[in-house]
């Protein structure tokens, strides 16, 4: 049976169908190679805003308290991820980004470093930095 023995009508639904797989392995190549979505590539590059740490309580905004508060600086290679969380603007997420990217790469040289870490832009590192220790 060829191509050709098929109707108008068929052989467009044949071409359609076989566009949208194309089209869909093409988008499953590019999330494979950028799998970051709109949202985290905004944070990227605006950094996380304090105003995003809160919660909302009838009608106000009220920020975040965190279960501890913090005592002197956090040391960046010791942290843990709910150390990380009680640092302002810095969630679940990107707490959870921090402790991979040091498994991966090994101890911060720098508190600079941070900014290799997704989700850690140049403002939120400013924020950040007095609160930040290495030893």
């Amino acid at each position: 049976m060829s191509f050709f023995s098929f109707t108008r009508q068929e052989q467009i639904v044949i071409l359609f169908l076989a566009s949208a797989l194309i089209v869909g392995g093409i988008v499953t190549l590019i999330k494979r190679h950028h799998p970051a979505s709109a949202p985290e590539l905004m944070l990227e590059e605006y950094g996380e805003p304090s105003d995003l740490d809160t919660i909302h309580t009838g009608g106000d905004r009220q920020p975040r308290s965190p279960e501890k508060p913090l005592e002197g600086k956090v040391d960046i290679n010791t942290a843990t991820i709910e150390d990380f969380m009680r640092l302002p603007g810095i969630g679940p997420k990107t707490a959870r980004a921090i402790m991979a990217y040091r498994k991966e790469h090994g101890k911060f040289q720098a508190l600079e470093d941070l900014l290799q870490v997704r989700g850690i832009g140049e403002k939120t590192f400013e924020r950040l930095k007095p609160l930040l220790k290495i030893e």
